[in-house]
């Protein structure tokens, strides 16, 4: 029987988290979507968070789990869930992914799968950014 490290206990918890908290689509109160999946990178994980509304003032995080779990130990998760969704000032709601969210989800996994090598944060962010420009709401015409 394996024994596990505190540091795996963390990252299966981590990991579990991101894989649920990655099949849903929140709205914030202030109209911008919020959106978190996880990816791996050779044997590292990440965390990939964004938060937009079509325009050019996104917001992407991406998060190295390892120096999470590295600092916060046994609070990594409640650390990780604290930077996704901010308890002291937005208001969030789980909505429907619609179709083109998550054609344009899998769109940003893929490439980010391609060419994200766990150091070039800055150059992947702005291609996401320019990905997601113009995903926005789209509001139901009444008898549709």
């Amino acid at each position: 029987m394996e024994t596990l490290t505190k540091k795996d206990i963390n990252l299966q918890k981590i990991e579990s988290y991101l894989r649920e908290t990655s099949k849903h689509l929140f709205l914030t109160e202030d109209g911008k979507f919020s959106k978190t999946f996880p990816i791996n990178v050779g044997d590292k994980l990440f965390a990939v968070t964004m938060k937009f509304n079509g325009d050019s003032k996104s917001y992407i995080f991406i998060r190295d789990i390892d120096s999470l779990i590295r600092n916060y130990g046994n609070d990594s998760k409640c650390v990780l869930k604290d930077e996704i969704f901010p308890p002291y000032y937005e208001k969030r709601a789980s909505i429907i992914n619609f179709k083109a969210m998550k054609e344009k989800m899998e769109e940003v996994k893929k490439y980010m799968q391609e060419t994200f090598n766990g150091e070039n944060c800055d150059d992947v962010t702005k291609i996401i950014k320019e990905m997601l420009l113009g995903l926005e709401p789209k509001i139901k015409e009444q008898g549709e």
